[in-house]
């Protein structure tokens, strides 16, 4: 985990459902975050459509 990132730093931000991670990063980008990116659907969703050697829980 980065602490403090500088604005110009790509971040991504990840929860299980995807939920989260939209509020997470619509606040970073409020706070002056330019490229911060989240996965719609979540980690569940990639797991599913991208890599599904990932366990579902």
């Amino acid at each position: 985990m980065i602490r403090n990132p500088a604005p110009a730093v790509p971040l991504a931000v990840l929860c299980h459902h995807g939920d989260r991670s939209v509020h997470a990063a619509e606040h970073l980008h409020r706070l002056g975050h330019r490229d911060v990116y989240y996965i719609e659907g979540g980690i569940k969703a990639w797991a599913g459509l991208v890599d599904t050697s990932i366990p579902h829980y």
